[in-house]
């Protein structure tokens, strides 16, 4: 049975192992890459195709299932993605036994790291390509924001409403307006970050930075292994997390006031 932890969400349970074949990083400048941290470090580590080009579906499965000992609901939700890309690529190519997808393809305007990133700008018609590159000032505005020396749930609510409310200010569409389907699956990114990047529901300022600036896996990282029960976790956790960014942006006073 899992246990609390200091943010009053319970601990996921994991088994770690690693393969050193994935330890090789090279950076991923010049080479196609996407509004995903967590994909660009892969590709960064050579555990899918470097150049960002041509991955298949049953390699990043793999990955997802293998590697990262993702399954169920959770799996099924992120591969959901992956089969969109590889048939839009089918219609573009016209080869009907294409199974592969380019990492650009994830900067197409409606998927989750242009609605609610921690790590890029939002996509907007007069520049559809600035959710690509990654914003370090949007990073550090995170890392800032953390709870002795580490970035928790608390930390990436804060930091949500911040962006929220300088976005409108911007004259952005308001972010309250995004499909309940993406600040959902923006929660479920959170849990990710702080529990299989992460440990626990926190990571540290220097392994985050490492993952979302570098776009590398910090030293010393070995994936989680989730079992059953787990995925069930983490399910859940994405509703706690999706209800108490609600909260903070709507009830909550902002470090900044």
């Amino acid at each position: 049975m899992a246990t609390g932890t200091a943010s009053g969400l319970p601990r996921v349970p994991q088994t770690v192992t690693w393969s050193e074949k994935m330890r090789t990083w090279r950076d991923g400048q010049g080479q196609e890459r996407s509004p995903c941290p967590f994909l660009n470090t892969v590709a960064n580590h050579g555990i899918i195709n470097y150049s960002g080009q041509d991955i298949t579906t049953n390699r990043i499965r793999h990955v997802f299932r293998d590697d990262f000992g993702l399954k169920g609901l959770v799996l099924l939700v992120l591969m959901g993605g992956v089969h969109t890309f590889a048939a839009q690529e089918r219609l573009h190519t016209r080869i009907a036994s294409a199974s592969h997808f380019h990492l650009r393809q994830i900067g197409q305007h409606g998927f989750v790291e242009h609605d609610a990133s921690l790590t890029r700008r939002r996509h907007t018609c007069d520049n559809p390509k600035r959710a690509i590159p990654r914003d370090n000032a949007m990073i550090d505005g995170l890392l800032a924001l953390a709870e002795d020396g580490y970035v928790t749930y608390n930390s990436v609510a804060q930091w949500r409403c911040q962006v929220r409310r300088q976005e409108e200010r911007d004259g952005l569409h308001p972010p309250t307006k995004f499909p309940l389907r993406c600040r959902i699956l923006a929660a479920g990114e959170v849990v990710g970050l702080l529990n299989v990047i992460g440990r626990d529901g926190r990571i540290s300022v220097a392994d985050a930075e490492c993952f979302l600036k570098q776009e590398r896996f910090p030293d010393n990282f070995e994936p989680a292994k989730l079992g059953n029960l787990a995925m069930l976790y983490l399910l859940w956790l994405t509703l706690v997390v999706f209800f108490k960014e609600e909260y903070v942006y709507w009830f909550g006073k902002q470090k900044d006031e």
